[in-house]
């Protein structure tokens, strides 16, 4: 079989225009690696690389800002942005700060304008607050207001960094909590923020701001300086009565409240009072979640063992810890103030059902209110009916028609009496009827078998 003359010069055609095409493709990717280290240069220097992703090491100078150093200082030329990280001072100096020091942290880079810091929540390292610090001997010292270093409170109190959240007022919605540490018990109880150890008491507040009353802290100061029993025990239930004491006043100013509110509804029922007691059920709610959670602290205090025995200070610090079981003094304290906060939510629970009761009353009574709209309403649509059946027989006479009817003597008062007689009869028998089915219940009776 002969091959076509052609087919070798097709062939030879078509291998030609493939190399052309596997260049043309060859160059355009050259071209654009070129143009891609034009573009960063410093993408193509593996040494100017890792400068870049390589960070200076900081220090903390003696104005309390961190500075960067360059790794290689005979290193010339521009170099790309770098990343800086924040260098914590030593641990021994931080431990040799008092409470009122407290340590700045701010970034600097070198050969640049001063980057102001951020307040990052997460990355917070200081404590602004007000401190009432009561000595062993129940005095009164100065009061510290300022910022504060978490690690010195944490290290010189044997704190983890997250109790410290108990002690901040930055912190919003904070649960009531108690917590027991080996050298100290950190209180947080309503508006009451106190760390109490073996031989000092600290009153946290926000800054500025004097949430204490002097009745409360002359009472504290007072019953610090009794010679008897523990002192943290001593603080512990200064704060507990002074909580209990500030539940109840608030109990009696909401129940005075409601109690009003609820007397005018018995009189009458308006939108003014009916809006009072939404805003007071919202109000024994609230009241209601803050005695049960302060209810819970205690609970979970009282099923924790290791808790209360580990409340006795004083004796860990004379070297004589309790025993797990032994916590009669602790368990006895925190049963009084149990049974006080059982009361509180009692007395709440039972004025919550008065209003919720004092809701379906009133419920019941608009419901009333409602239905005799519904009836005049039937009523009305009733009578219309009925005058629109008189109506009809007028109509019918006041076409034109010559039926010779309205020529004759007496037809106008027959047609008229007959039309008041077919609307009044109309009337009356659908009232009657819808009279028996509202004393039905709008049901029908059925016979009993």
């Amino acid at each position: 079989m002969s091959v076509p003359r052609f087919l070798p010069a097709l062939i030879g055609r078509i291998r030609s225009s493939r190399n052309c095409l596997i260049q043309r493709t060859t160059v355009v990717r050259s071209e654009k690696v070129i143009c891609s280290r034009t573009q960063l240069p410093y993408m193509n220097d593996c040494t100017a690389w890792r400068s870049f992703n390589s960070t200076r090491p900081l220090k903390l100078d003696t104005s309390g800002k961190e500075t960067s150093q360059p790794r290689n200082a005979a290193a010339s030329g521009p170099t790309p942005p770098e990343r800086s990280s924040t260098a914590l001072p030593p641990k021994d100096s931080m431990h040799r700060r008092s409470l009122g020091e407290s340590v700045s942290f701010s970034r600097v880079d070198v050969g640049a304008q001063p980057i102001p810091s951020t307040n990052i929540p997460g990355t917070k390292k200081t404590l602004k607050l007000k401190a009432l610090i009561f000595d062993a001997n129940g005095d009164l010292q100065r009061p510290l207001e300022g910022e504060f270093s978490k690690i010195g409170i944490c290290s010189r109190h044997s704190l983890q960094p997250r109790d410290l959240r108990k002690m901040d007022n930055t912190y919003s919605e904070q649960l009531p909590t108690i917590l027991v540490r080996e050298k100290a018990i950190l209180v947080n109880l309503l508006h009451f923020k106190a760390l109490i150890k073996a031989d000092m008491t600290i009153m946290a507040d926000s800054l500025g701001s004097n949430s204490y009353s002097s009745d409360f802290l002359q009472e504290l100061c007072t019953n610090l300086k009794i010679q008897e029993g523990s002192y943290e025990f001593r603080a512990l239930e200064t704060i507990l009565l002074n909580v209990i004491a500030a539940l109840q006043a608030e109990q009696l100013e909401l129940f005075s409240r409601v109690t009003q509110t609820l007397e005018r509804l018995d009189e009458r029922v308006d939108e003014e009072e009916l809006k009072a007691l939404l805003l007071s059920r919202r109000g024994v709610d609230q009241f209601a979640i803050k005695v049960n959670a302060i209810r819970g602290v205690f609970i979970d205090i009282l099923n924790n063992d290791e808790d209360l025995a580990g409340m006795y200070l004083t004796a860990k610090a004379a070297g004589q810890p309790k025993k797990v079981s032994d916590h009669i003094e602790a368990e006895l304290l925190f049963e009084h103030y149990l049974n006080l906060t059982d009361e509180i939510s009692n007395a709440t629970h039972q004025l919550s059902t008065n209003i919720s009761a004092t809701q379906a009353i009133t419920n019941i009574v608009l419901d009333s209110r409602r239905n005799q709209l519904i009836n005049y309403e039937l009523k009305a649509t009733l009578a219309t009916v009925a005058i629109s059946t008189g109506a009809l027989v007028a109509s019918i006479f006041g076409m034109n028609l010559t039926t010779n009817l309205e020529q004759t003597q007496g037809v106008f008062w027959a047609v008229t009496t007959s039309a008041i007689i077919i609307a009044v009869s109309f009337y009356v028998i659908a009232a009657t009827r819808l009279r028996r089915l509202i004393a039905a219940g709008g049901f029908k009776k059925r016979n009993s078998l």
